[in-house]
C-alpha cells in the first residue's frame, strides 16, 4: 500500500487554492467566541477579537501608504504583535517578511536594503537600525528613541480598512533562511502554497478546535509561522505564545505546557533532547493534556525518539519539508507503523521522486537525491531567477537531502547531499551512518560528523558528541565511543577525531552547522 501512495503522495480531499486572508476571515466567523492566542499568564485573545485588531492595523497600514504588494519587515521573536501584523498584511495584500530578532546586524542590513519595505516593526533594540521608513517599536517599553511604540501607532489616527482584491498565487510571505555560504537567500511563498500546506498539516494530523498548540519555533521559520498563524485557522484551535528564552529551554516549557495544556507540541530534534537530558528537571504532568509531538527541522535519530517516548507515554510523529516547499511534504501519520525507525514517513499532498547522480530514478532500496513536486512549492528565490531555475527542475525541486526508500515505501532521510564525504578507500560516507551509531550509545545525547582533509592530504572525519551525563571523564568518553564506533563501522569509517562539547552548533532551522564545526577542529 505505502508504495502507492508514494508514487502519488497522500493530498487533501480537493485541491482547493485558498488566500490566506480568506481563511483568517473564514476562521473569525466561524470560531469568533474560540481562543485563538493564549499567553503565558493564562489570559487569552478570542479569534474576533483578533479579527478586529487585524483589520485595525490593516487600516493604519494602508493610511501610511502600505498597498497591495508592499513589503512589511517584522523583526523580533514571536508575539502577539507580530501575529496580527502577519494577519493584517494578508489582508491588504502586502508581503510580510518576518526575520529573526537575534539576526546579526549585516545579515539585517542586507535583507532590509534588499527588500526596501515600506514600513518596519521591530523587537527591543533595532529600532534605531532603519532610516528613510517608518518603524515602529513592538517593545511596551518608554523611551524608544526612533519611532513610535506598538500602542502608540494604534492610536494613530488611521482609515478604515479597505479590502484588497487577493488571489492565491498572490506573494503572502518572504522567509529568509540560511544557505551553505551563510547568506541569507529569501524564499517568495504565495497565499495558496502558504494555506495549501498548512491545511495539509491540520487535516492530516486531525488537529480540532480543543487543541492548544505549542511551537517552539519563531515566525522566521516556516513552521513557527504556518503552524501557529495560519494552521490553527482550520479546526479553529489555539496556539501557546511564551517569550523566546523561555522556549529555549525544555524544563521551562514543560512547566508552561502542563499549566496551559498543551496539547500538540512542535519542536525541533534538539530541544527534545533536553527531555532525556534534563528529564530530573522536566514538569512531571506535563504531558497530562499532550496528545503528540511534531518533530521537524533536522535529522530525528531512533535514540531520541524512544527516550521521549519510553519515558513520557505520547507519540513523536518526525515530519519533513524544506521552506522551498511550504515546510510540510513527507510525514509519519498518526496510527502508522513504525517498521524502520529511521523513516521520516510517506509523502504528503506531493509526489517524490529519489534520483541518483545522473538524475535518473534510482532503482528501488538505493539512495540517491530526494526530488519533490508539490503545488504549495515557492514562487521563487527572491530577486534571484537565476537560482530559482537551478533549484526547481521540470517543475520538480531539487531538495538536495540524500534518501532512500525504504521496502515498506517509506521514506528515510540519510543527510544532505553537500555533507557526505569520501573516506580512505574513496566511499562516499553519510555523516548520519555514523552518527546514528553514535546516538544509539547510552553514553551519547547527540552526535554529529563532519569529514575534512588531513594534513598529509588523506580524508578524515571529526565526531563531535553532546554527552548524556555532565562532568563525565571526557577522555574516557571519547575513547569508549572509538571503540564502539570501531566496532560497528570498521576502520575505515571510524572518525579520526572525537571531541565531547557541551552543544552543537545549529542555524535557526535547527540543522547542525557543519562548517562551525569544522572551524574547531584543531
Amino acid at each position: 500500500m505505502l508504495e502507492s501512495v508514494l508514487q502519488r503522495g497522500v493530498a487533501p480531499e480537493a485541491s482547493v487554492r485558498e488566500t490566506v486572508c480568506e481563511v483568517f476571515e473564514k476562521a473569525v466567523r466561524h470560531h469568533g467566541a474560540n481562543p485563538l492566542i493564549i499567553f503565558d499568564d493564562g489570559s487569552s485573545l478570542s479569534y474576533s477579537d483578533a479579527g478586529a485588531l487585524a483589520a485595525d492595523i490593516a487600516g493604519r497600514l494602508q493610511g501610511v501608504g502600505v498597498g497591495k504588494g508592499d513589503r512589511v519587515l517584522s523583526v523580533s521573536a514571536a508575539s502577539a504583535e507580530a501575529a496580527l501584523v502577519f494577519w493584517a498584511c494578508m489582508l491588504i495584500g502586502a508581503v510580510f517578511i518576518p526575520v529573526d530578532g537575534r539576526i546579526q546586524p549585516d545579515k539585517l542590513s542586507k535583507v532590509f536594503k534588499s527588500t526596501a519595505p515600506k514600513i518596519v516593526f521591530t523587537g527591543h533594540g533595532w529600532a534605531g537600525a532603519f532610516s528613510g521608513v517608518k518603524v515602529v517599536s513592538y517593545s511596551a517599553e518608554s523611551g524608544v528613541a526612533h519611532g513610535s511604540r506598538f500602542h502608540e501607532f494604534l492610536d494613530e489616527s488611521g482609515s478604515d480598512y479597505r479590502p484588497e482584491p487577493v488571489s492565491p498565487a498572490d506573494d503572502a510571505v518572504v522567509l529568509f533562511t540560511s544557505g551553505t555560504s551563510g547568506e541569507p537567500n529569501g524564499i517568495v511563498l504565495s497565499h495558496g502554497a502558504l494555506s495549501g500546506s498548512a491545511r495539509l498539516m491540520a487535516e492530516t494530523y486531525q488537529w480540532g478546535p480543543e487543541d492548544r498548540v505549542f511551537s517552539i519555533g519563531d515566525f522566521h521559520t516556516m513552521s513557527g509561522l504556518r503552524n501557529t498563524c495560519v494552521a490553527t485557522f482550520y479546526p479553529g484551535a489555539s496556539f501557546i505564545i511564551a517569550p523566546q528564552d523561555l522556549r529555549a529551554s525544555g524544563p521551562a516549557c514543560s512547566v508552561l505546557m502542563e499549566r496551559l495544556g498543551a496539547t500538540i507540541l512542535c519542536a525541533v530534534p534538539a530541544f527534545l533532547a533536553q527531555f532525556t537530558r534534563f528529564q530530573e528537571k522536566i514538569s512531571g504532568g506535563f504531558a497530562k493534556s499532550l496528545r503528540f509531538v511534531m518533530c521537524t527541522g533536522t535529522l530525528l535519530t531512533p535514540s531520541i525518539v524512544e527516550s521521549f517516548e519510553e519515558r513520557y507515554k505520547r507519540r513523536v510523529l518526525n515530519y519533513y519539508g524544506l521552506t522551498e516547499t511550504s515546510g510540510l511534504c513527507i510525514g509519519v501519520i498518526p496510527g502508522m507503523k513504525r517498521e524502520y525507525p529511521g523513516s521520516i514517513g510517506v509523502p504528503l499532498g506531493c509526489s517524490v521522486m529519489i534520483a541518483g547522480p545522473d538524475g535518473r530514478e534510482a532503482a528501488p532500496g538505493a539512495a540517491g537525491e530526494l526530488f519533490i513536486r508539490t503545488e504549495n512549492i515557492m514562487s521563487g528565490y527572491y530577486n534571484d531567477p537565476s537560482l530559482t531555475e537551478k533549484a526547481i527542475v521540470g517543475g520538480w525541486f531539487r531538495t538536495k537531502d540524500f534518501c532512500r526508500q525504504e521496502p515498506d515505501g517509506s521514506i528515510e532521510l540519510l543527510g544532505r547531499v553537500d555533507d557526505a564525504f569520501k573516506d580512505l578507500r574513496g566511499e562516499l560516507v553519510h555523516p548520519s551512518e555514523i552518527e546514528s551509531v553514535l546516538e544509539a550509545s547510552p553514553l551519547a545525547l547527540e552526535a554529529a560528523v563532519c569529514g575534512f582533509e588531513a594534513e598529509d592530504g588523506r580524508p578524515a572525519s571529526a565526531a563531535f558528541v553532546v554527552a548524556s551525563e555532565n562532568g563525565v571523564d571526557e577522555k574516557g568518553l571519547a575513547s569508549e565511543l572509538r571503540r564502539q564506533a570501531f566496532a560497528a563501522l570498521g576502520p575505515y569509517r571510524t572518525p579520526a577525531i572525537f571531541m565531547v562539547v557541551d552543544s552543537l552548533p545549529r542555524g535557526t532551522n535547527g540543522k547542525i552547522l557543519r562548517r562551525k564545526l569544522r572551524e574547531t577542529l584543531p
